[in-house]
């Protein structure tokens, strides 16, 4: 699994998210964080986390996260989440969820 695969996954995000991107700086800095975790950067994530979403990728298998700040109309941080797996592609449970810290 590589991140351009990552790329093709659908990308769903929570009511409360989709609410403040209505506001179209917010909706820049959103897609500006998404296309961040699709270049590798994880935001303010742990670096043992990075570790991990690039463990994960490599074995095709589990989850990315990563997170960035609040930013123009954001509420709170702002968490952004892959689920995959290889072994089930085009399943439902393979997807981006963009959501706030905490509705992780």
């Amino acid at each position: 699994m590589t991140l351009k695969d990552v790329q093709k996954l659908p990308v769903l995000q929570t009511a409360a998210v989709a609410r403040m991107a209505g506001d179209p700086d917010t909706r820049d800095y959103v897609i500006d964080c998404l296309l961040d975790m699709f270049g590798g950067y994880y935001g303010i994530v742990p670096e043992e986390d990075t570790e991990k979403n690039n463990a994960e990728l490599a074995s095709g298998e589990g989850r990315i996260i990563a997170r960035y700040p609040a930013k123009g109309q954001l509420e709170r941080d702002l968490y952004i989440i892959a689920q995959f797996s290889e072994a089930y592609p085009g399943m439902d449970g393979n997807h981006v969820m963009i959501m706030y810290s905490d509705e992780y």
